[in-house]
């Protein structure tokens, strides 16, 4: 029987947990690391101030770590008892988790766009379990769109925030202006799209209704508009806070790409994680205003 939105609820908001307590693991990493280098660059941030100490930061970043990976698990045992993650989406955390401690160590680009990738790959994991028959093993028709939606929000994330991470180089010191290349990077908005027609065209592919093919592109043209709009001032000189608070407005932007993205298939699960994700980013950035992103 085709499962209903309401049966990957419970996993998609235990993932949607997971990548949450990763991705504060990521941002209290980050502090531990760079501590030296915020001494001299940046003496705002949280442990050059003095607001944390650094055996404080690391209790916190181990607690959130085992928290990412104990409390999906838990989440979904209280939903359906004896019930744990996929195995799959236990190894999608791990090679998150080691995208996000590179990423804090090299300053890769890629690294940061990996860590966007494998967070969606990890929510598309959590709930692919229920796309299987359970006596067949047979894929269910849905899961060609769910595949060809993951594949998509995977590589075009990836994509589009290794632009973001290219736009925050150098945000600690001041700039004499970016020019009109500040709108190039942006154009990786669109990545989602070439990969989205070249699977679709695909062998087996059954297309969905007319709305579905829409929203996807209604996404990606909010997302570059949003991007435009947040990278605008830019073109003269600025320094760090100008810097910093675009790239946090890139980002956010990303919520308009994951709506669109995700309604290819009508699963209420989809937009919960979308919506619970855009408010956690929120909450973050309230009760930590000198968070940078991870």
């Amino acid at each position: 029987m085709m499962p209903t939105g309401d049966e990957t609820l419970p996993q998609a908001f235990a993932a949607a947990v997971g990548v949450l307590f990763i991705y504060m693991f990521g941002l209290a990493d980050n502090d531990v690391v760079d501590a030296r280098a915020d001494a001299e660059n940046a003496p705002d941030r949280p442990i050059p101030r003095g607001e944390i100490s650094q055996p404080v930061a690391l209790v916190a970043m181990f607690a959130c770590l085992g928290a990412a990976f104990f409390l999906p698990n838990w989440i979904l045992g209280l939903a359906s008892p004896g019930t744990r993650m996929p195995v799959v989406w236990t190894a999608s955390m791990t090679m998150l988790l080691v995208c996000v401690c590179a990423y804090n160590r090299l300053k890769w680009p890629c690294f940061m766009g990996a860590c966007r990738g494998f967070s969606v790959l990890c929510g598309g994991m959590a709930t692919w379990i229920t796309d299987v028959h359970p006596y067949t093993r047979e894929m269910l028709p849905e899961s060609d769109w769910l595949l060809l939606s993951l594949s998509v929000m995977v590589g075009g994330w990836t994509a589009y925030i290794q632009a973001v991470a290219k736009l925050s180089e150098g945000k600690e010191r001041p700039s004499e202006g970016l020019g009109n290349r500040r709108f190039l990077l942006g154009l990786s908005a669109f990545m989602p799209l070439l990969a989205f027609a070249a699977i679709a065209i695909a062998p087996g592919i059954t297309y969905a209704s007319g709305i579905s093919l829409v929203l996807p592109v209604a996404g990606c043209c909010c997302t570059f508009l949003a991007w435009c709009f947040a990278v605008d001032p830019l073109w003269m000189a600025h320094g760090p806070p100008e810097r910093r608070r675009a790239v946090g407005k890139t980002v956010d932007a990303l919520i308009y790409l994951q709506i669109g993205f995700m309604l290819i298939v009508p699963r209420p699960s989809f937009l919960v994680a979308a919506v619970g994700l855009w408010l956690a980013n929120r909450l973050i950035r309230r009760l930590l205003p000198h968070a940078s992103g991870m």
